[in-house]
């Protein structure tokens, strides 16, 4: 009995010595199948962040938007029985855009102005009568009471006959349609909306350090994105009292739009400021920003390593932006390889190219 016990024992050693066994293996089978994987660096440009003199003339984006854009907005009540407009369409200022049914408004008019020729007509008459004392002092005011309500009626029932015939405001584009012929509107019933982009605004915002650079009707040049080498001459209507997010001013440039190169509501573009003199900064390379203006940021090298960091920005032009806070001289900044790069991702530099 102790001997089977023994045998056991050993056949249960056996096996469980076998199962480690080939656990081991498969470890190392694993391990030797599995795919080498090694950190490759990512090759990238750069250039030394240096100090200089700027010019203090100066760039910034921005969008058109039209110098007019409303909602025509419903001031009467009825059922829409003519309808002149489409999405797009250009109109002219006291066009006709749609019209309601004036069947019911003309009989009120009719009632209203022959009350109001009746009420006028028995004063007229009781003022006479009250020279001859036959008419009394509290009958006269209460036909003038009359004839005020009449008149009331009277103008009421004309302006909404008037509100009933939807007219342009200006002359621009139908930018959007809200109704159809039969539709039933009330007051405050949005019909459609309309722009005129005969003249723009082109909006933008510039950094505080460039607010001492401008004046109010300065005059600006500006480009349209889509119109290469076209220049539109603008002047400055507005600027901002108040920073925004990325404390930048918004500043608002009047823009006359061109026939043979006409701007549309939403294109981007950029406005070009002249000012004389020269100032000491750092800059960048255009190519360097990641994100946007809003939010801008840099990979700088160090270590052999992308270090994403965040910046302030200034003054800006086609090719270099300013760096107010973020960066300083001797930095090694990534100008083109950003693509393919995170924080802390490693790095061989390719070349430096020329600033």
């Amino acid at each position: 009995m102790k001997r089977k016990i023994i045998i056991i024992g050993v056949i249960i050693i056996a096996c469980v010595a076998g199962i480690f066994r080939l656990y081991i293996n498969k470890k190392q089978i694993d391990a030797s199948s599995a795919p080498r994987i090694s950190k490759v660096s990512v090759p990238v440009f750069i250039e030394t962040v240096k100090e200089s003199k700027l010019d203090n003339s100066f760039s910034v984006n921005g969008t058109f938007d039209p110098a007019h854009e409303i909602t025509i907005i419903s001031q009467t009540q009825g059922k829409i029985v003519n309808l002149n407009f489409n999405n797009g369409d250009f109109v002219k200022e006291g066009q006709i855009l749609a019209s309601c049914d004036l069947e019911l408004l003309g009989a009120q008019k009719d009632l209203a102005e022959a009350n109001l020729d009746k009420c006028s007509k028995d004063l007229k008459k009781f003022r006479e009568m009250l020279q001859t004392n036959a008419a009394t002092q509290q009958q006269i005011d209460e036909l003038q009471l009359a004839l005020y309500n009449a008149q009331a009626s009277y103008v009421t029932v004309t302006k909404q006959i008037e509100y009933s015939i939807i007219k342009a405001p200006f002359s621009g584009y139908i930018t959007a349609k809200y109704v159809e012929k039969g539709s039933m509107i009330m007051p405050g019933t949005p019909v459609a909306e309309m722009m005129d982009i005969s003249t723009l605004k082109f909006n933008a915002g510039i950094a505080e350090s460039d607010l001492v650079k401008i004046v109010k009707n300065q005059d600006v040049k500006v480009v349209a994105d889509i119109y290469e080498g076209f220049t539109y001459t603008g002047k400055i209507k507005n600027i901002g009292m108040k920073a925004d997010g990325s404390r930048r001013f918004p500043v608002e440039i009047e823009v006359r739009n061109n026939v043979s190169k006409p701007i549309r509501s939403g294109m981007f573009g950029m406005a070009f400021f002249t000012s004389e003199g020269t100032h000491n900064a750092i800059s960048i390379p255009r190519t360097a920003l990641v994100g946007s203006i809003k939010d801008p940021g840099v990979f700088v090298v160090e270590n052999e390593k992308a270090r994403k960091r965040s910046i302030r920005v200034g003054s800006a032009n086609e090719k270099t932006i300013e760096v107010l806070e973020g960066l300083k001289a001797g930095d090694k900044v990534v100008v083109a390889g950003q693509i393919n790069l995170n924080d802390d991702t490693p790095v061989s530099i390719s070349n430096t190219k020329p600033r």
